[in-house]
């Protein structure tokens, strides 16, 4: 798109942008030409929506109404809710503080928020205690920088349970050359 003289890029196509001895940007996969992208696989999604349904079966406590998630086209979670009354158990986790909960729960379903690709990662970066449970919230890494915008919510209430996830993270990053 043009726009008085100037061209105007899709936010999508820039999304990292780090400062580390100088400025150093990051593009997602999907700013390079179609030859350079590395393609979704059906049988990737498949392969998710598997998992998916395993994640789902972990819920534990009354399940009155149709449960709330989001995906992304690629099919990674992108929110999670469990119904009023009820929770995801995490296995290993049980009785733990709440942040050892949140984070068997990402280390257990990683591959539904960010992919198998070990040089992402995420760094705890808050903690909030409310009334119905504790927020936790992480930072998204790439190769140990941080990922602009890159950000997951892991709600643990009293119980020792997951009632929420929603992530903004960036999936299939790479470092251009």
């Amino acid at each position: 798109m043009r726009l008085a003289g100037r061209t105007r890029v899709p936010c999508a196509s820039l999304v990292i942008l780090v400062v580390i001895s100088g400025w150093q940007v990051f593009a997602r996969t999907d700013a390079f030409p179609p030859r350079a992208r590395r393609t979704v696989q059906a049988n990737d999604v498949a392969e998710r929506t598997s998992r998916l349904n395993d994640l789902l079966q972990s819920i534990e406590g009354p399940v009155e109404r149709p449960l709330r998630l989001r995906r992304t086209p690629d099919g990674y979670l992108r929110s999670l809710v469990a119904p009023h009354s009820s929770h995801y158990k995490v296995p290993g986790a049980k009785g733990g503080r709440p942040e050892e909960v949140a984070d068997a729960f990402l280390e257990r379903w990683r591959d539904l928020l960010a992919g198998q690709d070990d040089t992402i990662g995420f760094k705890r970066i808050g903690l909030v205690r409310t009334a119905s449970g504790t927020l936790v919230r992480y930072q998204q890494t790439f190769a140990g920088l941080n990922v602009f915008h890159g950000e997951v919510a892991v709600k643990v209430d009293h119980a020792g349970g997951v009632r929420f996830v929603m992530t903004a993270l960036m999936h299939e990053l790479d470092i251009p050359q």
